[in-house]
């Protein structure tokens, strides 16, 4: 037996110093003092930083993270990221609200250092050195430095008087093999930091209750949070507890106030974050490693109000390190702390020692403080450059937080997230109803997933964090990755995959490990070509798509044969099942184009690709084929109402009922029928049938989609057809549209080119504003881009009439938000008959609005015999001129110019002003007024003030009100066209 456990240990310990070869890491070891005046929410400290070269080179200067000035103005990369990602809290505050360190005066040996600010950031510094700082030398740095804390906009700030106190100091960058890592604070993307010890002592009025990373060395303050701890918390739940004192009071302190110094000290972390309120709660517990006979303490400082969901957070704060310490290996600390946090950067934030949580229900705070717990390992132990490689932070981390939910929370459903039981009223029956208590909970990193990996819009898992767009970096850095994870594991065999991960956690543990020291290893270790996950899964957006194409049946059984419709040649697991019992379970290699399977069993019902959803399988559906129909279950389609997210492999036609009205058809209703809008399928439809009271026959509408994904040059190319049946006339019109794919998802403009052909057919004693019968030829390119200030888009098109006309219009939308939820727009619309043999009236083009002679809005009175509601008169499209007025002479067959000013009001929510001018060949027309906006600006109702309708400005009441108009875009609210629009 000893020399089976020798063996193991020269195995170990080869492998580890192979994986060390050449490698090095420079120390930085901490000193701070600091004071929090709460009074003006600032920091006064003090720190020294002992620097030590491990590096074989000589250091001329170095580079200083000085985050907190992240948030002094809205040049700085966090803010201009937040507008990015469509936030716009921050750019919009208060100075007074912002934050920023300064008072730096960089020492060493008593020398005051030059320093510079970094040439496009200012929340990092560059420090020169007196002398090259040679390799094997160390050099103490010190300086005085303050920090005004900013309001809650992220990771550092304060909600009144509780603090999170994070990237709080200065703090060196990252020195290693591929040189410095100065990086800016962003809010999507992590930090990279050097490893080292921290003794940091906080004063602070003597109120408040801390938490901090590592150990605390006050024994008097020991044993205050020991005597909170031992408070009885029942009392808690109670309804007198909630009108407690909450923890941002700003309320007067006594004048003779009395502060406290605590002091915290920690080896071998790279980054240190306290908190403080001063009416945290106090839980205390322990957990003994399963590795070894430590124990390690645990500290949860909570909000009283939120004492309900948190009364049994040690019991998950000590299955959560219990399990990873099993899993990885044994956590190295000897505290572990949670506390209670109003973070505004996700749902909870790691680290060392320490993590803030949110969490609404039980169920919620486990999940949450498991991950943030786990990053522990991964981010605090294995320090990886989370901002380059997030994915092996925050990849990996979350593919243990789902085993760890597997394991606790086995028939977790998805629904029990929202607070949703399958027996609770009318939440139950709406999860019944639709199959969504069918979808558990370790399904939901698939779905999210698909959503965009249908589309052709997801990203490879190996990117740099600010390079995902916002919805990639939560579904392909954290489920993508988490799943990639599982089918590794489910590949290897989970005592294979364990096994490895406790080598790759002892070989780099206090270290910086890169994705290649990862491969390395588990390709060292298995032997096997894993160049589907880490070249495939990791490194690109390639898919894994197999099917069960064919069985045949054999003398011993059946034939199998599986063809890889994907791009990845990854193992895949294929089982075969006869009555309740599996006869097979077993992994395939990988299958490059077609191979059949053996299964040598007669009495085999079904086969199933991949049941457990082990990999990450585009089409599902084509995944299971019964052999024995006497055993197949019923397999026809599954008509579910409401519906939309896809739960399984199953047929499914999802409904709603539908009802509309206008002034022909009367009333309407009918149903809709549509597939699943979530994960998108290759084909969709949405077809709504009604039936018209008005002329007692059928309406309503349908589109139907085919989406190919090339791989080069288009993100998408969808065959189209619509048709539409309403109030006398009738629409069909085939098309493509080419989806242009952008050279940098995040960042590129969103290009689109349409062709269509479209054919009406007119009963004009019903429709006397059209033509009978005509068709119209077109081609449309879009282009639209922007942020959360500022968009853009144009669009320009071309129609032709055969032997009529050929009209080209160009439209182009400029929005800006000057204030928050306040916004300005330009809309510029050119439009010219390029030839104009035979234009019939409803084809002009009309500075009031068009005829909507493509039939594409919703016109209550298209047919104009209401007084209320008479199309063009009454309601507009706000098409080619888009004055809100109605001018019923200003239509050409020429050409037409037009602006349109909006500008909400400062004061008053809904209500705009706008201005329209514009031009048909010599003739030149205005007009102003106010406008209210509803839902969305489905709805919008405009009073002209001033204009040429009234040769001036509005002279009576009469005047006003009949010329008050309306528009009507139910595309805004439509559902479909929502989801749809979801991460692009």
């Amino acid at each position: 037996m000893k020399r089976i456990i020798i063996c193991i240990y020269l195995l170990t310990l080869t492998t580890t110093l192979n994986a060390q070869k050449n490698y090095w890491q420079q120390e930085v070891n901490y000193e701070i003092e600091v004071k929090l005046d709460d009074k003006t929410h600032t920091l006064h400290a003090y720190e020294e930083i002992e620097y030590i070269n491990k590096s074989p080179d000589k250091l001329n200067f170095i580079w200083f993270h000085i985050w907190p000035n992240a948030y002094k103005n809205t040049k700085t990369a966090f803010a201009k990221q937040k507008i990015t990602n469509g936030f716009t809290r921050f750019h919009f505050s208060e100075e007074s609200k912002r934050g920023y360190i300064d008072s730096l005066n960089f020492k060493a040996n008593e020398e005051v250092l030059k320093w510079e600010y970094h040439p496009k950031h200012k929340d990092i510094a560059k420090v020169y050195l007196q002398k090259p700082l040679a390799p094997g030398e160390k050099i103490v740095i010190s300086t005085p430095f303050k920090v005004k804390l900013p309001a809650s906009f992220s990771r550092l700030g304060h909600v009144g008087k509780q603090y999170q106190i994070t990237q709080w100091y200065p703090k060196p960058a990252v020195y290693d093999q591929d040189g410095w890592h100065p990086m800016p604070y962003l809010d999507q993307g992590e930090f990279y930091s050097e490893f080292g010890s921290f003794e940091v002592s906080i004063t602070i009025p003597e109120t408040y209750v801390v938490g901090a990373t590592g150990n605390l060395k006050t024994e008097k303050e020991v044993n205050f949070l020991d005597s909170l701890a031992k408070t009885d918390k029942k009392h808690l739940l109670s309804e007198e507890s909630s009108d407690t004192k909450k923890s941002n009071s700003d309320d007067k302190e006594p004048r003779n106030r009395k502060f406290k110094t605590i002091t915290y000290t920690q080896d071998n972390v790279h980054d240190f974050a306290w908190f403080a309120d001063q009416t945290y709660e106090v839980l205390k517990g322990q957990v003994q490693l399963p590795n070894s006979d430590r124990t390690v303490t645990l500290y949860a400082l909570f909000n009283k109000q939120n004492y309900e969901v948190w009364q049994d957070i040690i019991e998950y704060m000590h299955d959560a390190t219990f399990y990873y310490s099993k899993w990885i290996g044994d956590y190295p600390y000897d505290v572990v702390t949670v506390v209670d946090g109003a973070l505004s950067a996700g749902a909870g934030m790691e680290y060392p020692t320490i993590t803030v949580l949110g969490g609404s229900t039980p169920f919620g705070l486990d999940q949450v403080t498991t991950h943030e717990i786990g990053h522990n390992w991964f981010y605090g132990i294995l320090g990886s450059n989370e901002r380059k490689n997030p994915w092996m932070d925050e990849g990996i981390n979350s593919f243990y937080e789902n085993r760890y939910i597997e394991l606790k929370y086995p028939e977790q459903k998805l629904i029990s997230m929202m607070g949703i039981e399958e027996d609770d009223g009318i939440g139950g029956w709406f999860a019944r109803t639709t199959r969504l208590n069918d979808l558990e909970y370790g399904k939901l990193s698939e779905l999210a997933y698909l959503i965009n990996a249908r589309r052709n819009l997801d990203q490879p898992i190996n990117l740099a964090a600010d390079d995902f767009t916002s919805m990639n970096y939560g579904t392909i850095v954290y489920m993508k990755s988490a799943m990639a994870v599982k089918h590794l594991m489910e590949y290897l065999g989970q005592e294979e995959f364990d096994r490895i991960m406790n080598l790759y956690y002892e070989n780099w543990k206090f270290k910086h490990p890169k994705p290649e020291d990862f491969k390395a290893l588990f390709e060292e270790e298995t032997e096997k070509d894993l160049s589907w996950f880490f070249d495939d899964l990791v490194e690109s957006t390639k898919k894994i798509d197999y099917k069960i194409s064919k069985v045949n049946k054999t003398e011993k059984g059946y034939n199998v044969t599986v063809k890889n419709k994907g791009d990845i040649v990854s193992p895949l697991p294929i089982i075969a099942i006869a009555g309740q019992d599996t006869v097979l379970n077993r992994y395939v290699e990988g299958i490059t184009r077609k191979e059949k399977i053996e299964i040598p069993n007669t009495k085999i019902d079904r086969v199933i690709i991949d049941p457990e959803h082990h990999t990450l399988d585009l089409y599902r559906k084509d995944n299971q084929v019964y052999l024995n129909q006497t055993f197949k279950k019923y397999d026809g389609l599954d008509i579910v109402p409401i519906g939309g997210v896809e739960t399984g492999p199953e047929k499914r036609i999802n409904f709603l009922p539908s009802m509309g009205a206008n002034t022909r058809d009367k009333y309407m209703i009918g149903a809709v029928f549509y597939n699943n809008v979530a994960p998108q399928n290759k084909f969709n439809y949405v077809i709504m049938p009604m039936y018209s009271f008005g002329l007692n026959q059928l309406a309503g509408s349908a589109e139907l989609n085919y989406s190919v994904f090339p791989s080069s040059l288009f993100q998408e190319i969808t065959f189209g057809g619509k048709g539409k049946q309403y109030a006398g006339y009738q629409k069909a019109e085939p098309s493509i549209t080419f989806t242009f794919k952008p050279n940098k998802l995040r960042a590129s403009p969103k290009q689109w080119l349409k062709f269509r052909y479209t054919a009406f057919g007119v009963d004009t004693e019903l429709q006397p504003t059209y033509e009978s019968d005509y068709q119209i030829l077109s081609a449309i390119y879009n282009i639209e881009n922007g942020n959360a200030l500022t968009e853009y888009s144009f669009n320009s098109e071309i129609q032709h009439k055969p032997q009529d006309f050929t009209l080209w219009k160009n439209k182009a939308v400029l929005k800006h938000q000057y204030q928050q939820r306040k916004f300005a727009s330009l809309n510029l619309f050119l439009g010219t008959f390029l030839n104009n043999d035979n234009v019939h009236p409803s084809f002009l083009l009309g500075m009031s609005g068009s005829t909507d002679y493509m039939m594409e809005s919703t016109f209550l009175d298209r047919v104009q015999i209401s007084n209320t509601f008479t199309a063009f008169e009454h309601q507009t499209d706000l098409e080619h001129g888009g004055f809100r007025a109605f001018l019923p002479t200003a239509f050409t067959n020429n050409w037409l110019a037009a602006a349109n000013v909006d500008i909400d009001m400062p004061f008053i929510n809904l209500v705009s002003l706008y201005g329209d001018v514009g031009v048909i060949s010599n003739d030149v027309y205005y007009g102003s007024g106010l406008k209210i906006d509803l839902f969305n600006d489905a709805l919008g109702f405009y009073f002209p003030l001033v204009g040429t309708n009234y040769n001036g400005v509005v002279e009576n009441f009469t005047s006003f009100r009949d010329h008050i108009r309306f528009s009507l875009n139910l595309k805004q609210i439509n559902p479909f066209n929502i989801i749809n629009d979801i991460g692009k």
